[in-house]
């Protein structure tokens, strides 16, 4: 509980000293973003895939200087540990959604700390590719899921933005398995940097 708290703290310290007085205000406008980067698997979904390729792309409006509505849609894509890979096929997985979002931000004059979150749709794909003809075979499920982070977007002008976060991403169980009976939880953690081109608003 203490390290927490010292992390918060820490936290605390830095989106303060970020959120500057004469602050950046967003109100009205509108901010489409892609991004990329990492994605590391977790829970169930950790056992059987290697870390691979993330990415994000949003659209929002800001309906205060520090709260942004909004869509977004992400995704992971893995390639299968080699120890379930099957002879003369390439295994890989993924999982895409689509989800809304709120964001509260902490806007400073060039700097813009905000935590982010979503519900949403989320697809599980695994799919095997044959080396030999490229004909695939997949298999999808689909449940609700959600996701939460936090990041830091920093105006590089009137209409863009340079975007960091890491969000951790967690999909709802999977219907039981029929011989064990048990529920695979698939997530992911996210660590993305990329752009926002913000629209609108007085100059």
């Amino acid at each position: 509980m203490k390290r927490m708290l010292v992390i918060a703290a820490g936290l605390v310290m830095i989106t303060t000293t970020l959120a500057q007085a004469d602050s950046m205000d967003l109100k009205g406008r509108f901010a489409l973003g892609l991004s990329v980067g990492a994605g590391i698997p977790t829970e169930d979904y950790d056992d059987g895939v290697k870390a691979g390729t993330a990415a994000n792309v949003s659209g929002e409006y800001y309906v205060t200087p520090s709260i942004a509505l909004g869509i977004a849609g992400s995704g992971i894509v893995n390639d299968v540990k080699d120890q379930y890979q099957i002879p003369g096929y390439n295994l890989n997985a993924s999982i895409s959604s689509g989800s809304a979002t709120v964001r509260l931000a902490m806007p400073g004059e060039r700097a813009e700390p905000y935590v982010i979150g979503g519900i949403g749709s989320y697809k599980e794909k695994v799919e095997a590719v044959d080396q030999s003809s490229s004909a695939k075979i997949s298999v999808t499920e689909t449940h609700v899921g959600f996701h939460g982070g936090a990041g830091v977007n920093f105006l590089m002008s009137h209409s863009l933005q340079i975007a960091t976060a890491i969000e951790y991403h967690h999909v709802t169980p999977s219907d039981p398995d029929p011989n064990t009976g048990e529920r695979a939880k698939w997530g992911f953690v996210s660590i993305t940097a990329g752009v926002r081109l913000l629209l609108g608003g007085k100059h």
